[in-house]
């Protein structure tokens, strides 16, 4: 949804200025000067997260639903996604812009559960082409950059899920489902990044997995749970991932 900070995101978003911010001597492969790689990973990887989303409420035959999901790489992130590969690479940059407009044209058409499914999947590749062109081979090996852009990711978590529950129960459903959207992604690079930390790392890699086991609970599924987990618990959740990877890669 809309970029917005809640009071409950407010520690997490001091905390990725810093993160975000380059290092000194800091210049990711192949990246604009100017922009640090993190920033613009972190925008695909939300992008992404949103792609999945609207395909597995388009695999339930929530159509509408679907459409409102694969809309917002577009509405939300915008040139963000497309105008930083395009300074390097006109053609591919093209070829992002395209590809993220094709989900929301596809479900106009009721394409078929599988085609959709192909379409996503072609789209998340050319989204990882674009990543490899404007980080370059950092944006799988640098463990600083990864854990930025799994910072960014905790921020939106926090965001959308306290966007979405209240009262112990889901108020907004589309931004539990972003929330779950993001998560997808979370535990996906978390599971790149956790063999390329150090040894001394163990006991904060520890305690990311265990939070990660009770985020895993709380987006079960796409679908609203009837007895959502707490904000607090889920903030809480995020919070200890945040300063764990702090001390992790230092």
């Amino acid at each position: 949804m809309p970029m917005r900070r809640s009071s409950g995101a407010l520690a997490l978003a001091v905390a990725v200025l810093a993160l975000l911010a380059p290092g000194p001597g800091y210049r990711p492969a192949g990246a604009v000067e100017g922009e640090d790689a993190a920033t613009y990973v972190a925008a695909v990887e939300q992008a992404k997260g949103h792609l999945l989303v609207s395909r597995a409420v388009y695999r339930r035959g929530q159509r509408i639903r679907a459409g409102v999901h694969a809309s917002h790489p577009i509405q939300e992130l915008g040139y963000r996604l497309w105008r930083p590969v395009t300074r390097l690479d006109p053609d591919l940059g093209a070829r992002v812009q395209a590809a993220l407009r094709e989900p929301g044209r596809a479900i106009e058409a009721a394409v078929a559960g599988g085609e959709y499914d192909a379409l996503v999947d072609r789209t998340l590749a050319l989204l990882d082409q674009a990543i490899e062109r404007v980080a370059g081979a950092a944006a799988r090996t640098d463990p600083r950059l990864q854990a930025r852009v799994l910072q960014a990711l905790l921020v939106g978590i926090d965001e959308e899920y306290g966007e979405a529950v209240a009262e112990g129960r889901v108020v907004l459903e589309i931004e539990y489902q972003d929330a779950w959207g993001f998560f997808q992604r979370l535990r996906a690079l978390w599971a790149t990044l956790r063999p390329r930390l150090p040894a001394t790392a163990a006991e904060a890699a520890g305690t990311i997995d265990a939070q990660m086991d009770l985020l895993a609970r709380a987006f079960a599924g796409i679908e609203s749970p009837p007895k959502p987990v707490a904000v607090d618990r889920v903030k809480a959740a995020l919070d200890a991932i945040a300063a764990a990877l702090r001390r992790s890669v230092g």
